[in-house]
């Protein structure tokens, strides 16, 4: 495994040659014959220890061991080791994983790192965004190193809790911007509207003291009746004069209708988190996730998100919230940090417009990335320059089967190439010539990666190596954890119902004819071309 076709052919010739010479020496009782053949063995083992070097030390160390593997750095010389790794200190530059279905991307890559992780990076958190929704994924993942500390489904019911409000006002109003509002090709004026307008809300709600949610924003700005509640009690609270003034202005300053208008493109994005069979999760005053405890105290939970329009609206929200807390480890300082891994399962189809900034900061602020992808037409679909971008920042490499050419001529590009010795000879005008040159070449073809069966995977990292920094290229079968008898594991006992004792405006205004009358002009204004006319 590992070394070109030309080298098996000449060793099988050089073996074969060397038999025949025995035979020879042993038929023809001849003695040079059977010198020659011993001669002949002596030089095949000498190839073969010089192109297949045994376990160099500095294949080893500390970080995630990918088993017995190939070094393929140099196709013409490669070297076995055993008990390859990836070091930990360049794990905490992420990875990259391309490999079509049931190559090995999850059981291999993501569970067998998590498999591995508290050996190289001792009581450090996770999370991770299963983007399939499969509950074996989850059940594997029991069977071999044990629950996250909490589980949340966007479609499975009596899971954990969050609370999209939860936080700073500064901090919610940067998550609510990227997870709500929109803009135009042509304009950004209905985005900078509705953005001005969280600035002047979401602070009067944070600042009443008490628990609020996403219904409760729905609410202030949907239902004139809450806008006048919300005013007074924010005088009660005490919230701060100009917060308050700001608001009092706005809310006088036009008729209901026409604010709400304005506003609709934002009251609709944020309708799918407020109502319908799985919401109360994400709206929990006192829910049991809260993403600023977990970076902080290293603890782990799990994300199943079956590929849904919802579950995508939810994914978003989430990354959101995941991003403030990369800006806040960020600010402080991250160096010194434990590493608080993101790993992105099938996450070709989750990402939204402020993916590319979130993944930019979580590297500077010790939150690698791990993703995993089918295709190169899902980095694509990121953006033009994403992939690129990968390439360039992420340090790890790996890909397993792959099918497709595009994606299969991209994964040789991550492999990089090498320079390989020619010798070239030449006949003019009667005189013979010899040239040696170096030609820059692919260091693996396309067809190598359709070749690989599941499990099997050809790896690119860096290694730090007596000052000099090395970028081995492994070829090797990556270890399965034991998730023996998962099928056995049972999924998370339902959570009791999402806690009362908040602001309430949901219950206390939203009776079912008011929502009704709040869809119809919905539709009324269904698209950002008519807000012109309700205004």
């Amino acid at each position: 495994m590992g070394y070109s076709l030309v080298q098996i052919i000449a060793l099988i010739m050089l073996f074969g040659l060397a038999a025949n010479l025995f035979l020879g020496s042993w038929f023809f009782q001849s003695v040079g014959a059977a010198l020659t053949g011993v001669v002949m063995v002596g030089v095949g083992v000498t190839l073969l220890r010089r192109w297949f070097r045994q376990n160099p030390a500095k294949f080893h160390g500390e970080g995630w061991r990918i088993g017995n593997a190939v070094e393929i750095s140099d196709p013409n010389k490669p070297v076995i080791v055993n008990d390859a790794i990836v070091p930990a200190a360049y794990m905490s530059l992420g990875a990259l994983c391309l490999g079509s279905p049931k190559a090995g991307k999850t059981e291999s890559v993501l569970l067998g790192i998590l498999d591995q992780l508290d050996a190289f990076w001792p009581d450090s958190g996770y999370a991770v965004f299963e983007g399939k929704g499969d509950i074996d994924i989850y059940k594997k993942k029991v069977a071999s190193t044990g629950p996250t500390d909490y589980f949340f489904s966007s479609e499975l019911a009596g899971t954990h809790t969050t609370n999209l409000m939860q936080g700073q006002a500064s901090d919610v109003v940067d998550r609510l911007a990227h997870s709500l509002i929109g803009t135009t090709v042509s304009t950004t004026f209905y985005s900078d509207e509705q953005l001005s307008k969280l600035l002047l809300v979401v602070p009067i709600l944070k600042g009443l003291g008490v628990p609020v949610n996403l219904r409760d924003l729905y609410v202030a700005v949907a239902s004139e009746d809450a806008e006048t509640d919300l005013l007074r009690q924010a005088k009660a609270a005490g919230v701060d004069p100009v917060a308050l003034s700001l608001y009092a202005d706005w809310i006088k300053s036009d008729d209901h209708l026409a604010r709400r208008g304005a506003l609709q493109g934002l009251l609709n994005r944020l309708f799918p988190f407020v109502y319908g069979p799985h919401t109360d999760r994400l709206n929990d005053y006192h829910p049991d996730i809260r993403v600023d405890d977990i970076v902080a105290y290293g603890k782990s939970v799990y994300f199943h998100l079956p590929l849904t329009k919802f579950s995508k609206t939810v994914a978003i929200a989430l990354v959101e919230m995941f991003h403030v807390e990369a800006r806040k480890r960020q600010l402080a300082g991250a160096d010194g940090s434990r590493p608080f891994p993101l790993f992105m399962d099938d996450w070709g189809d989750f990402f939204h417009a402020n993916f590319d900034p979130f993944s930019a900061r979580c590297r500077s602020a010790a939150m690698p990335l791990f993703f995993s992808f089918q295709s190169i037409g899902q980095l694509e679909n990121v953006g033009p320059t994403f992939k690129d971008v990968l390439d360039d920042t992420i340090a790890n490499k790996i890909v397993l089967r792959v099918m497709g050419d595009s994606t299969s001529r991209y994964a040789a590009r991550l492999m990089g190439e090498y320079e390989r010795v020619e010798v070239g000879s030449s006949d003019l005008g009667g005189r013979d010539g010899v040239s040696l040159m170096n030609r820059t070449i692919p260091r693996l073809s396309a067809q190598d990666f359709k070749q690989l069966s599941p499990g099997e995977a050809y790896l690119s990292t860096l290694m730090e190596v007596d000052g000099k920094t090395l970028n081995p290229i492994f070829k090797t079968r990556l270890p399965l954890p034991d998730f023996t008898d998962w099928q056995a594991v049972s999924m998370p006992a339902p959570a009791g119902k999402p806690a009362a004792g908040g602001l309430n405006f949901w219950l206390k205004y939203m009776n079912p004819a008011a929502l009704t009358a709040l869809q119809a002009d919905a539709v009324r204004v269904a698209n950002p071309e008519q807000y012109r006319e309700v205004v």
